[in-house]
This record gives structure tokens, sequence and C-alpha cells, in this order.
């Protein structure tokens, strides 16, 4: 004899259920997609203010040269890197170095880069001990800040999935990136480029 369990599990069409949860990904996907745009809107308007435009005047056509020497992502390239950007990185969190916590081990205090100002000080502004950072790599970003950081390293090297390489070689170098991230990168530049080809 069956029991009601097993009569009710017989009447069940899960097509309601199914139509449900594909809306419902899909309000969820809007939504990512909308904050996504929000900050992709503001990206770098930064560098056009007066507090980061000189130093991009200056810095940006040094880098240009040591890209075309061939001297990507060469010790010179991330120095020259470094200086330029520190101050624009740290207010922007795609950036890595936006999540980085500092930590004095004298009285205790932590703080962000934001907190040090754009120098890249070394000691703790309440006790003038020396300050250690904590640079793990994600620790504090989100899906959007990666989405964006994506995006704009696919941007500086011309969109190709070669030079989504370059910039992941570079990344890795800078910040540690987890090769995991990194095979990712790679992998999502070069499904973009194929699905740019059958367009």
């Amino acid at each position: 004899m069956e029991s009601n369990g097993d009569i009710e599990a017989m009447k069940y069409d899960s097509t309601q259920d199914t139509l449900d949860h594909i809306r419902e990904v899909q309000r969820q996907f809007n939504k990512f997609v909308f904050q996504l745009t929000n900050d992709i809107v503001e990206h770098d308007a930064r560098k056009l203010t007066d507090a980061e435009k000189p130093a991009f005047d200056i810095g940006k056509p040094h880098l240009d040269a040591l890209s075309h020497e061939g001297l990507y992502g060469s010790p010179e390239y991330m120095d020259a890197v470094a200086e330029l950007v520190f101050a624009h990185n740290i207010h922007h969190p795609h950036h890595p170095e936006y999540h980085y916590m500092y930590y004095c081990l004298g009285c205790g205090w932590e703080g962000t880069p934001r907190e040090l100002g754009d120098s890249k000080m070394e000691t703790c502004p309440e006790c003038s001990r020396l300050i250690h950072p904590d640079k793990s790599f994600g620790n504090r970003m989100t899906l959007f800040n990666l989405v964006e950081m994506y995006l704009d390293w696919r941007a500086v090297n011309g969109g190709t999935p070669e030079g989504m390489v370059k910039s992941v070689d570079v990344g890795f170098k800078r910040f540690g990136m987890p090769e995991v991230l990194c095979r990712i990168f790679e992998n999502t530049a070069h499904a973009q480029e194929e699905y740019e080809a059958i367009r």
C-alpha cells in the first residue's frame, strides 16, 4: 500500500519550482550587474582629479617607455608601477593594496593605507614603532572587486588572452595571487575571445 508521501511524490511536477529558481537566479544576476555597473561607472575617475592626475601625467610616459623596451614586468617596471600607483590603488577596492591592513605590535594600533595617508608610512602614527603589513591577497576583496580588477587588467594589455597572461604574471609577482585565480583570469580571457569570435 502506498503512503501519502509516495502519492504526493507521484503527483509532484517540478516545473514551477524550476521556473521560480530560474527567475530568482536572473533577479540576483540583475542585482549583481547593477552594483557592478555602478562600480565601473566610477572606475579610475580619481585619476582625473588634482589628487592623482599630475603624478600620472609624469609617470605614465615612463611606464609606457619601459613597456615598449620590453621591460613590462621587470623589476624596474615593478618599482616604477609601485611608486606611481600606490596613492591611487589604496583608494580603489579593485586593487589589492586597498585591502591591506597594518598592525602595530607595540600599542595595538591597526589601520588601512588610507588612514596612513598617501605615503608609504612604515611607523605607527600612535607610538612611532614599526608597523607590520598584512598583504594577504584577496582576504577582504569581493567578487565585485575581482571582476573589476580582471577587466582593468584586460584593458591594460589590449584585451587579448596573451595580454592577460602578462598582467597575471605581473599580478602574481606583485601580490602573490593564488595560482588558481591566475588560471581563472587566463581562462576567462580565452573564453571571452572565443565568444567574441563567433558573434
